[in-house]
């Protein structure tokens, strides 16, 4: 930041190079952790540096053949090891960092969720009361992340859950088979937002662009990514076109239609009940429609607009009340709470609240599983469009 006589200001803007914040979520089996080397390989060339900081156990040296690496493994999963572990490479002068896996810094031995049962212990059950203690050490790390020297890619194991999927047999018969899906990150909610890149990888190790600042592959399926997605990247970051932001800097918490969402009542969400309370409420219910003006009625025109429909002050009107399934729809691309109602009364045959707890489960991951083949299906038409490029 200038300052002039004390005083901030404002100079024109510049594009910049800047390194790679990536972030890979995806289930077991997905190849998170190939894909990531292989995109880090890509990323900083057959002569550039390449550090892992493992969670897995040293998993990650299965891959050593295929691409060269330095490792390092964490046993303890607090965020002042992933510092420590991150700084020591930047201190190294590696070109590119690839973090395997950040879902235990939330969620591993000695993770923030293990410190927050543990604090609550010794608190008499305090669960909140822990984290005003454990929220800095969280924004540490991220800060870490984003600013980090060099280029970094870090893994995200998925919340995961099953649907019924309906294919067609050998005979022609139509059946059913449960297929796993992802349900968001196993991290705290929010994180998403600081990477530059959040791809979401499924079985057969295809890459959803679920979140960039490169317009080129917004919403891009890309087929097993490695080196070629890699170099790519690198070229668009030494660029001088497009404008993401400035090394250092967090990126926007504004509502991500693509980016995964977990309802609170998946189970597969280990320690979601001691979480704190989020960031924001930029996702917290379903968009207000044209039809209930009351919902978003800012200006006094809207405000008269509901009035004179309703024939009640807009103050005596309740809104609808926000529930977790519109938001999570909403990250998934449903704009329409009646589109959504309507997915889940043809699967049940009865609306979401009407459901058993399991149910619910089942609900959210087909809501999910939807909206991914709308991405793909949008991905087609546009790719269609551009002649197939």
């Amino acid at each position: 930041m200038t300052m002039t006589n004390g005083r901030p200001i404002f100079e024109p803007a510049e594009r910049k190079r800047l390194k790679l914040r990536l972030a890979l979520i995806g289930p077991t089996g997905s190849g998170k952790t190939m894909t990531a080397l292989r995109v880090a390989r890509g990323l900083v060339g057959p002569a550039g540096r390449i550090a892992v900081i493992d969670t897995e156990h040293e998993s990650a040296a299965l891959y050593s053949d295929a691409v060269a690496f330095d490792v390092l493994g964490l046993s303890d999963h607090s965020p002042q090891s992933y510092l420590s572990a991150i700084r020591a490479a930047e201190d190294a002068g590696y070109d590119a960092i690839v973090i395997d896996s950040l879902s235990h810094a939330w969620a591993g031995r000695g993770g923030i969720l293990e410190q927050a049962d543990a604090l609550a212990s010794k608190n008499r059950g305090d669960k909140f009361g822990s984290w005003r203690t454990l929220t800095p050490q969280h924004n540490a790390l991220v800060d870490a992340l984003v600013r980090c020297k060099a280029h970094l890619i870090a893994t995200m194991r998925a919340k995961m859950d099953y649907i019924l999927e309906e294919y067609t047999d050998a005979s022609g018969r139509k059946k059913q088979k449960p297929v796993k899906v992802g349900l968001g990150a196993v991290q705290r909610d929010g994180v998403e937002y600081e990477f530059t890149i959040v791809a979401d990888i499924d079985l057969d190790h295809r890459a959803i662009v679920s979140k960039t600042r490169w317009s080129d592959i917004d919403n891009a399926v890309i087929e097993k990514p490695g080196e070629e997605f890699g170099a790519r990247i690198r070229a668009w970051l030494d660029s001088g076109s497009a404008t993401p932001p400035a090394n250092g800097t967090t990126l926007p918490r504004a509502p991500q239609t693509a980016t995964p969402a977990t309802p609170p009542a998946v189970s597969s969400s280990a320690g979601a009940e001691d979480e704190p309370p989020p960031h924001d409420d930029a996702d917290a219910g379903p968009p207000q429609d044209d039809e209930t003006p009351w919902g978003h009625a800012r200006e006094a025109a809207a405000v008269k607009a509901a009035e004179a429909e309703l024939g009640a002050k807009v103050e005596s009107v309740s809104p609808p009340k926000p529930t977790s399934i519109y938001a999570h729809a909403k990250a998934h691309g449903f704009r329409d709470p009646a589109k959504v109602d309507a997915i889940i009364e043809a699967q049940f045959g009865r609306p979401f609240k009407a459901l058993a707890v399991e149910e619910k489960k089942q609900a959210a991951a087909l809501i999910a599983a939807e909206g991914a083949k709308l991405k793909a299906q949008g991905v087609a038409i546009v790719r269609g469009a551009r002649g197939g490029a």
